[in-house]
Formats: C-alpha cells, sequence, structure tokens
C-alpha cells in the first residue's frame, strides 16, 4: 500500500525546496527533505535565453514527476507558499514557470496555499518570524533526524525548510483533514 503524504514545494527556478510527509494519524513524519537545482547553460553566446528556461524548466518537471507520480507516495496535496510577485520581472517569469509546470504535474491533487506570513505565524507563532526561527521550529516539531534527511548544498536548507513549513502551514485545510479521519479508520 502506498503511503499518504503530502508534497510541500517552495517554488523556484533555480532552487526548489521540496519536502514529503507522511501523513499519520495523531503526528506526521517526514520521509524526504530536499532542494532541487537548475543552472544557467554555461554557453551563453550559443543558447537563447528562453531556451534555457525552458530546458530548465523540464528538469524541474522531470524531477517533481518523479516525486508526484512516484510508486512509493498517493500523494493527497500539494502545500506551497502563495505565489508572490518579485519586483524582478524576470524572476516572476521563471517562478511563474514553476507554477506552470507544477500546475500541470498536479492532475487531480489538489494544491493548497499560504502566504509567507500565514506559514510563519502557523509554524512560530509570529508573522515576523525569520528563516532560522522557521527552521528551528520545524526541527523541534519534527526532531533532529530531519537533519539526516536534508538533502541540500549549503546556504540552500532554507527552501527545504520552507517546502516543510508550507505542509505545516496547509495541513488544516478540510481536504486534508478528512485524509486524516480515513486513516484512522
Amino acid at each position: 500500500m502506498k503511503q499518504a503524504v503530502l508534497v510541500g514545494i517552495d517554488t523556484g527556478f533555480a532552487s526548489i525546496g521540496v519536502a514529503v510527509v507522511e501523513l499519520g494519524v495523531s503526528s506526521d513524519h517526514v520521509v524526504s527533505l530536499q532542494v532541487l537545482r537548475t543552472e544557467k547553460s554555461s554557453a551563453k553566446k550559443s543558447i537563447l535565453a528562453s531556451e534555457d528556461n525552458l530546458r530548465r524548466a523540464r528538469e524541474i518537471s522531470w524531477e517533481l514527476r518523479k516525486i508526484l507520480h512516484s510508486d512509493r507516495y498517493q500523494v493527497v496535496g500539494i502545500c506551497a507558499e502563495a505565489m508572490s510577485f518579485p519586483r524582478n520581472a524576470s524572476a516572476a517569469a521563471k517562478v511563474a514557470m514553476t507554477w506552470g509546470v507544477l500546475s500541470a504535474l498536479s492532475e487531480e491533487t489538489p494544491i493548497f496555499q499560504c502566504s509567507p506570513q500565514d506559514l510563519k505565524l502557523r509554524v512560530v507563532g509570529s508573522k515576523t518570524a525569520t528563516k532560522e526561527d522557521v527552521q528551528a521550529s520545524l526541527i523541534q516539531r519534527f526532531g533532529e533526524g530531519i537533519m539526516k534527511l536534508l538533502e541540500a548544498p549549503a546556504g540552500q536548507h532554507e527552501h527545504a525548510f520552507d517546502a516543510l513549513g508550507a505542509v505545516v502551514a496547509c495541513g488544516d485545510a478540510d481536504q486534508i483533514r478528512m485524509v486524516r479521519k480515513m486513516l484512522a479508520q
């Protein structure tokens, strides 16, 4: 039987945080915590930026597909921070490409969203919490063992923890509560 999981996503383009959390009746269990990375092409003169962005979007699609359509998991929901619009148009376009990939891959799976402030409030208890506060609170909640699961280069941990924070922040959605009730039976 497949594990019923929520997948948390910290949408980005160069760095995408991903957390896979198995739903439990009384508590949840972190299965995977990672950061997917895409790199700009080094062949700047021979490749258009738009072609390179498409290649990177395909890489994101390939990696997310492996998680969302895994034989191990039954993904019951995708949790993410709501799309914000950076001041830089290029950055906004790239994040929008990641959201496009995510929405195409999600098929029938519901996507739950929370604002960055709601994530901080639900995880730490303060809308003005820092990234470090979020990380410390999540480690306290799920235990030091999650650091052993963390697959992320130094300086990239915040993306994985933002993905995990999205799962916590969205975990009270009605559909997720219904799944928890079914698991209890």
